[in-house]
């Protein structure tokens, strides 16, 4: 074990705050590789090291041991598409249009609703400056592997994005490998070893279809964790827990081979997901829990928009760390570039900022065009449907804002809906002070509002048509049964 492994490994688990190393800091390298690996649906909690006491996650629990994580870290949007557009863009989902899914919304638009959302524009803008496109400006070879759910063919709208290569097969169609889980990663480690300019870097952006449902795994392995089930588990769904850890060991051989090519110790491997974890029943069984942050995928509450976030960097970033800093979808294009040695205050058209500088111990000024993290999802989801694969869930058209420690969830039906929480002493957004502080209510509306415009969002507009008298109505709901 040499010198460096000695001290990473001496500090594994300890807990610091961005701040603690800043003296320390050592010379970055110049230009490494870098991998940005998404995982789809994974909860905040959804791993041995994240917290679980179900999941067994030996791969990720390594990686996360040999990184910074972030514990306050989002994502611009609570579903999958708006989230991966804004990290190609840098740039929020509302200021193209793009804050939900277009089929989603279609099938649900004849809902008796007092609001009708905005469609979302499926054309979202390739044309312009891309995180693809950047990372060539920094003189890197690029590569997207595996789901993309951005608009368009799955099969070419990366390379419209400007991507050089995009890895992928139609997912579902291998029955030893319906998520593509060993795929992706075949592609990943097929990619790497056929590189015919080992001197160039690379940027790697690897998307796993896996742990979006339907949840597919082995018997044997299901089998092994019903047997593990015990009274009292905040995570339960074995099915869930067996696809879980089939994706963790397609993450634990990628990772070996990185070291087995010698390309670890130069390589920034960037985890995170796409948006929190599905708590949505299916088939009567809840698939995952992000306990003890509050609802899941959908919903703007912190279950749906936090996420897991681990920056891995050998011999920069000291291993086992975390950092508390709030860190959006819009700012890892900025911190992309700036790891690639562009000057991120010169990237136009940046909604976000670069943390950069907190993976040294620096505070970052996290200068962001607006001030504050923002969240919009104007648009109705709606499943009650009886019989197999039932969804129960009713999500309304909202936006979200947090600034320092408050955050104001806005329901468009009724302001008077309006909830705020302090997360730092309420992580579980459990008491609404919005009664108590009307000020900072009004304070935080001005706020999203102002984004609002700026971003030139499109509202939601009343329904010309909606009838509270129908039986199909969607009436308004108290907060307690929202």
């Amino acid at each position: 074990m040499n010198q460096l492994k000695k001290i990473a490994a001496s500090l594994i688990g300890t807990v610091v705050s961005c701040s603690a190393f800043a003296a320390t800091r050592p010379p970055e390298p110049e230009q490494p590789n870098i991998l940005f690996v998404l995982i789809d649906d994974l909860g905040w909690t959804d791993a041995g090291c994240l917290g679980s006491d179900f999941y067994e996650t030996p791969n990720m629990d390594r990686l996360f041991s040999q990184g910074m994580s972030f514990s306050s870290a989002y994502m611009a949007a609570p579903i999958c598409s708006p989230s991966r557009a804004c990290i190609n863009l840098g740039r929020y989902p509302a200021r193209y249009d793009y804050n939900a899914v277009r089929e989603a919304v279609l099938k649900r638009a004849k809902r008796n609703t007092k609001l009708i959302g905005p469609l979302p524009d499926d054309s979202v803008p390739s044309d312009g400056l891309t995180l693809p496109r950047l990372m060539q400006q920094a003189g890197y070879d690029t590569v997207s592997v595996g789901k993309w759910h951005v608009g368009g063919p799955e099969k070419t709208k990366p390379l419209e994005f400007g991507y050089q290569q995009h890895l992928w097969r139609p997912v579902g169609k291998d029955p030893d490998d319906m998520k593509n889980i060993d795929w992706i990663t075949d592609a990943a480690i097929g990619w790497l070893e056929k590189r015919t300019d080992a001197d160039k870097p690379f940027f790697m952006y690897l998307a796993h279809y896996a742990i979006h449902h339907d949840y597919y795994a082995e018997d044997s392995l299901v089998q092994k964790y019903e047997e593990m089930l015990a009274p009292g588990m905040k995570h339960n769904y074995p099915l869930y827990a067996a696809n879980l850890e089939h994706l963790d060991n397609g993450i634990g051989r990628l990772m070996d081979a990185l070291e087995h090519m010698g390309l670890d110790e130069n390589t920034v491997v960037i985890f995170a997901s796409d948006n929190g974890g599905r708590t949505a029943k299916i088939d009567y069984q809840q698939a995952t829990s992000n306990e003890p942050l509050k609802q899941g995928k959908h919903t703007l509450y912190e279950g749906g928009v936090r996420v897991p976030l681990l920056v891995r960097w050998p011999g920069v970033v000291e291993a086992g760390s975390t950092c508390s800093l709030p860190i959006h979808g819009v700012d890892f294009m900025p911190t992309l570039g700036h790891i690639a040695g562009l000057n991120p205050d010169a990237i136009e058209g940046m909604d976000g900022a670069s943390f950069m500088p907190a993976l040294f111990g620096k505070e970052p000024a996290m200068d962001r065009v607006h001030d504050g993290l923002y969240w919009y999802y104007p648009n109705y989801i709606i499943e009650l449907s009886p019989g197999p694969k039932t969804y129960t869930m009713i999500i309304r058209p909202w936006g979200a804002v947090r600034i320092g420690d408050w955050k104001l969830v806005w329901f468009f039906e009724d302001e008077n809906l309006a909830e705020l929480y302090n997360v730092a002493e309420d992580l579980g957004e459990h008491t609404n002070l919005a009664f108590k502080h009307p000020e900072k209510v009004a304070e935080l509306k001005e706020k999203l509002f102002a984004w609002l415009a700026d971003t030139g969002a499109a509202l939601p507009m009343p329904n010309p048509d909606y009838d509270p008298t129908r039986p199909d109505a969607l009436l308004q709901v108290s907060q307690d049964t929202r």
